[in-house]
């Protein structure tokens, strides 16, 4: 796996530690590198404001029994920033607690030195559906056959 090469600039640096840190009882932090009026996007969400993102993640990680990201690549342009990660995610809920690996990307814009925007693209097939009775296998069945065509 690639690793970075330079060292990320002090923000990104911080929402890495942020989230290393990150569990039900630590949402708080977001605010540490979260704007207030943050809006939020992900496969399955939308959110708006620093409250409800903090809400839904202390759900999220209610049944989280470990979560470990490690940034692979990122870049910055002005108030615009992308990151490229990898999660390794242990969830009592999904794949019978066992350690799945999700690759991502994140795109945030920042204003007054805090993220203002974020939007994480990952496949939820990968994170979750593939890990689920019945529907794992028909989702892995199809991707065989897709790959064929």
């Amino acid at each position: 796996m690639t690793q970075i090469k330079a060292a990320p600039p002090p923000l990104i640096e911080n929402f890495m530690q942020v989230y290393q840190s990150l569990n039900s009882h630590t949402v708080d932090l977001l605010e540490q590198v979260y704007h207030p009026e943050i809006e939020f996007v992900d496969p399955i969400h939308r959110l708006n404001g620093i409250e409800n993102m903090k809400a839904y993640f202390a759900a999220m990680y209610k049944n989280t029994i470990s979560c470990e990201f490690t940034l692979l690549e990122f870049d910055q342009v002005n108030q615009t920033i992308y990151l490229s990660w990898q999660m390794q995610l242990q969830h009592k809920k999904i794949g019978s607690g066992k350690h799945i690996n999700v690759q991502g990307i994140s795109h945030l814009k920042t204003r007054q030195g805090l993220i203002i925007y974020h939007r994480d693209y990952f496949d939820l097939t990968q994170m979750i559906f593939d890990h689920l009775p019945v529907i794992g296998s028909t989702t892995r069945y199809i991707k065989q056959k897709a790959a064929s065509l």
